[in-house]
């Protein structure tokens, strides 16, 4: 596997918190915290441009998993707005909430859009029509994490109350709530299984949870201390295991089925504020105040390559669909584009193009 450094963009005049890559990998949306979205086309800068539309923060932004033109952003102004992201043009804005917006997800065929706001309400869109679809029953506290499972069957929601939510939203004019999940803590992610059999959850007290999805039966409840809270999950189909960063900056790779310690990264000093999976699921690449980005064997966990392409300290990072590219937003506003070649050829770099000024 090897990375390398392709191009900049100076993005933003504050930090770049969110990136997101449409489903032919040929755009990057990225957001930070103001009231705009910027979109970067990769082989065309030209049609680079900047979607403004909410009056107040966005505070997340998300393409469709398979309509590469349609991107959702929802926003402190309590709406969720759909663009056509290629041409700029505002396509539905979505009203029905009464508090920010903070999250969103789409389910894997892009049939449904979920979003998520300070309230605990959950609304369910049609993002092709804009068309309000049903409201999920609220939890007591803040909603902290949404999302669908592979199979697009499931939707499960976590709260500050302790509880993950459970739907069947196959109809999804009537989802059907099929189990409330507990755990002593605020959970504060979950993730399905690629199976869609196994939900887990990670709790503030630094308890990973996982449970069977028809039956509701909690399968175990592991303390991971001394690691503390866990930050982020990830569940690669490949080995059965799951990535999990930790309050102490440590990355610990686990046995989905027991949560057994497989094998643990190097604590390096320094804040880490991102980890995430390569999609061929042989890499894991970390990143924070160090400025560097590590990649590191997943199967091993020795490091293959540091790459550093930027002075300042790594916020966001995420894979494009096909694999090929992975962006980096850093806390001054710059994004980086790098290729990612799992088989150590370096791609063909493209022709250089002048690093560019495009901030909102």
């Amino acid at each position: 596997m090897r990375a390398s450094f392709e191009r900049k963009w100076v993005a933003h005049d504050r930090v770049v918190w969110s990136l997101s890559f449409n489903s032919d990998s040929t755009l990057i949306a990225s957001l930070a915290f103001n009231n705009s979205v910027c979109i970067w086309n990769i082989h065309n800068p030209l049609h680079n441009r900047s979607l403004n539309a909410h009056t107040q923060p966005i505070s997340s932004v998300l393409f469709s998993p398979h309509v590469a033109h349609l991107l959702a952003s929802a926003s402190h102004d309590t709406t969720v707005r759909l663009w056509n992201a290629i041409t700029g043009q505002l396509l539905h804005t979505l009203d029905k909430h009464c508090q920010p917006i903070w999250m969103l997800a789409f389910a894997p065929d892009s049939t449904i859009l979920a979003s998520a706001s300070k309230d605990s309400h959950i609304h369910l869109w049609c993002p092709f029509s804009g068309k309000w679809i049903a409201q999920l029953q609220n939890h007591d506290l803040f909603v902290v994490c949404i999302t669908f499972s592979s199979s697009g069957q499931y939707f499960a929601s976590s709260s500050y109350d302790g509880s993950v939510n459970l739907y069947d939203v196959r109809n999804s004019h009537n989802p059907r709530l099929i189990h409330v999940l507990r755990a002593s803590h605020a959970v504060t992610v979950v993730r399905f299984h690629i199976s869609s059999k196994i939900i887990l959850g990670a709790s503030s007290n630094a308890y990973l949870h996982a449970w069977n999805v028809e039956s509701g039966a909690l399968l175990y409840s592991q303390d991971t201390n001394p690691s503390g809270r866990l930050r982020s999950l990830s569940i690669c189909r490949s080995y059965n295991v799951l990535v999990s960063r930790s309050d102490s900056n440590e990355v610990t790779v686990r046995d989905v089925v027991d949560a057994s310690v497989i094998l643990r990264l190097p604590v390096l000093i320094g804040d880490l504020a991102v980890t995430e999976v390569s999609p061929d699921e042989h890499v894991i690449i970390t990143g924070g105040s160090n400025k560097v980005a590590r990649l590191w064997s997943l199967k091993d966990g020795a490091l293959i390559q540091e790459l550093s392409v930027h002075q300042s300290k790594i916020i966001s990072l995420q894979f494009s669909t096909n694999g090929r590219f992975f962006a980096l937003g850093f806390e001054d506003g710059t994004i980086a584009l790098c290729n990612y070649d799992p088989m150590w050829k370096c791609f063909q770099r493209n022709r250089f193009i002048p690093r560019l000024v495009f901030r909102t």
